[in-house]
């Protein structure tokens, strides 16, 4: 019923709210902010309200509302703030509705979600918030007319994992098996590195299996120029489960894997030699790609997008009289879904 802080306009930065009008835009250069040490934001319905029961004089009436209005759907799923969780309540409305002059008593029972804190309470504030828009949406029915609304609120219910169906998760898109070198420093001396070297490929942007994150990986290593010794900061990313833990064998691998990587020809005269140490692995659910190299990547993939799997009611009389204007706008109006 109320939305969260999340709703605030990232600012490119992974920090969820505007800058200041006297800080620089992002350009689209740079780097991506969005890795960090855990990767536990859990997936969740954000401003999803599903009708549970419909009872008028006592009769379950759920089969004449909208299949669409039963469920949440997946356009609605969200990444929550680092430490929120899924909530959802139940909410009560009573009323007496009035269809051809007979007057009814009607229960209707909703329910809402979204992301918050785990100790979030739904507070008296909040229940009133649900009645005057109930109150709203009855106003606006031409086929019965009802009372004010007396609204019940139910005890929040949590969810901190596999809170959205497996078919409506969000996939994370990665640069995938990118190995970049972030600084050459020879004889003490930073050495510039070819920009090529030094950035992923947008041709490097992968969709990850579901449940996966994007894990990035530094590794130092000894280099040498002729007679001068230095050190290399390579880093590679790529898909993987989120619980992946950095161990002493992993960290063999990819010191032999990045070591091969960047051969004579790449920096002419620069051998790359014994390992040095290998940096925490950092880990990213969603914002893991430069906006302008996703953007990039879409345009050059030449997909359509498209409506999928709706179908609108565009029509809808009987004995002759248009009755399209008493269809819920759900049942008239797609619901954006890009596969």
């Amino acid at each position: 019923g109320t939305k969260p802080d999340g709703d605030k306009k990232p600012d490119g930065n992974g920090n969820g709210t505007k800058p200041d009008g006297d800080k620089k835009k992002p350009d689209g250069k740079d780097k991506v902010s969005n890795f960090g040490k855990e990767a536990s934001r859990v997936q969740c319905y954000q401003d999803c309200v599903t009708v549970e029961s419909m009872k008028v004089n006592g009769n379950e009436t759920l089969s004449m509302v909208p299949a669409v209005l039963k469920k949440c759907h997946q356009p609605q799923v969200k990444f929550c703030k680092a430490g929120d969780v899924c909530l959802s309540y139940s909410v009560e409305a009573k009323t007496n509705v009035t269809l051809s002059g007979k007057v009814s008593p009607a229960i209707m029972t909703l329910k809402g979600h979204g992301c918050g804190p785990a100790n979030h309470t739904v507070s008296e504030g909040e229940c009133k918030i649900w009645a005057k828009e109930i109150d709203k949406d009855f106003a606006e029915e031409k086929n019965f007319t009802a009372a004010k609304v007396n609204v019940t609120c139910g005890a929040v219910n949590k969810c901190s994992k596999n809170c959205v169906s497996n078919d409506h998760m969000i996939q994370t898109h990665c640069y995938d098996e990118c190995v970049v070198m972030k600084n050459l420093t020879l004889n003490g001396t930073m050495t510039k590195v070819p920009e090529r070297f030094r950035k992923c490929s947008n041709t490097t942007i992968k969709k990850c299996d579901k449940g996966q994150v994007c894990l990035a990986v530094g590794v130092n290593m000894k280099v040498t120029n002729g007679t001068t010794a230095g050190v290399a900061e390579l880093s590679r990313t790529f898909c993987g489960n989120p619980d992946f833990k950095l161990s002493t064998e992993n960290c063999t691998s990819f010191h032999s894997m990045l070591s091969k990587h960047f051969t004579v020809k790449d920096i002419p005269s620069v051998k790359y030699g014994d390992l040095v140490q290998c940096r925490d692995a950092l880990k990213c659910q969603d914002g893991c790609i430069d906006k302008k190299d996703m953007a990039d990547k879409m345009n050059k993939d030449n997909r359509t997008h498209c409506y999928k799997d709706c179908i609108l009611m565009e029509q809808f009389s009987l004995a002759g009289k248009d009755l399209l204007d008493t269809v819920d706008n759900d049942m008239s109006g797609a619901i954006l879904r890009i596969s």
